[in-house]
């Protein structure tokens, strides 16, 4: 269930888990592209620059162009290998992202890709500071060139203004076990808190229910408590370091685990059965009554 603190969505359904794997070969010297996105007319210009990721290895890329007067209408190359990308686009305005096409192989976080913001146009030095994303206009035969998707320093959590990957947008789930040190499970709200924002995603179990499954989870980092639904102090069991570590005498860490959810695919194994915290140490979310 989200909740906006004042708007509640009932989470419901069963999950279709699709693992899409996105692989490309490269001729030498040359980087392998596949272009798309809406029809290019024959007043075209194009956008060249450099591409970056700070990293051991460079990713594989899906450069994206979107209208600023109209983002659902784009424009975007993927390079497999290489270091630079060229974009065919009508004569218009436009705003440039770069995602890695595989972020998990990328080790890169939900959320985590780059944009050709104003801090790349400043020099991308410690004064700049705004991520917002630095409009181009492009004329027809013109080739812009110099735009380079570089900034992938914003802080986590920072409204940019940036748009998600229209290639890949799909929800997430999350799916775990629940237990309670006591004969019977109670009746649970397993919450998953995004930690970037102040949403959170929700679903109530039934008595003695052993398995839960949030749904329609857009891609995020998450920390995810069980709270008790009967009485007044709903009593919370989390997914923690003390789960991790064995929920033994020797586990004292009882910070809660950060759950990356990526775009259509299940994140599992995600346990709230740390019942042993107390609420002044764990300092975790408040029971979410919408």
């Amino acid at each position: 269930m989200k909740n906006r603190r004042n708007r509640l969505f009932l989470i419901s359904g069963m999950v279709l888990i699709m693992v899409m794997a996105l692989s490309a070969c490269s001729t030498e010297n040359t980087a392998t592209e596949v272009t798309g996105g809406s029809e290019v007319g024959s007043d075209a210009g194009t956008i060249t620059g450099e591409l970056s990721y700070p990293g051991e290895t460079m990713p594989s890329q899906r450069v994206v162009a979107f209208d600023i007067t109209d983002p659902t209408i784009y424009y975007y190359v993927e390079i497999a290998d290489g270091g630079s990308y060229s974009l065919d686009v009508p004569a218009g305005m436009y705003v440039i992202s770069a995602y890695p096409i595989d972020p998990i192989s990328a080790g890169a976080a939900p959320g985590f890709w780059a944009g050709y913001s104003k801090a790349v146009a400043c020099g991308l030095t410690a004064d700049c500071t705004d991520h917002g994303l630095k409009p181009i206009s492009v004329e027809a035969g013109e080739v812009v060139a110099g735009i380079d998707p570089a900034d992938w320093y914003a802080e986590a959590g920072q409204d940019k203004g940036w748009l998600s990957d229209p290639m890949n947008n799909d929800l997430g789930s999350i799916t775990g076990s629940l237990g309670y040190p006591s004969e019977s499970i109670p009746p649970l709200r397993v919450v998953a808190f995004d930690v970037n924002s102040d949403e959170f995603f929700y679903t109530d179990t039934a008595l003695n229910q052993t398995e839960f499954i949030l749904t329609s989870i857009p891609s995020g980092t998450y920390q995810v408590v069980a709270y008790v639904l009967e009485g007044d102090n709903h009593l919370g069991g989390g997914y923690s370091n003390f789960v991790t570590c064995g929920l033994s005498v020797d586990c004292t860490d009882h910070n809660l685990i950060d759950v990356l959810v990526y775009p259509g695919l299940e994140t599992f194994n995600i346990n709230p059965v740390d019942w042993y915290a107390l609420p002044t140490d764990a300092r975790w979310p408040a029971f979410p009554n919408p």
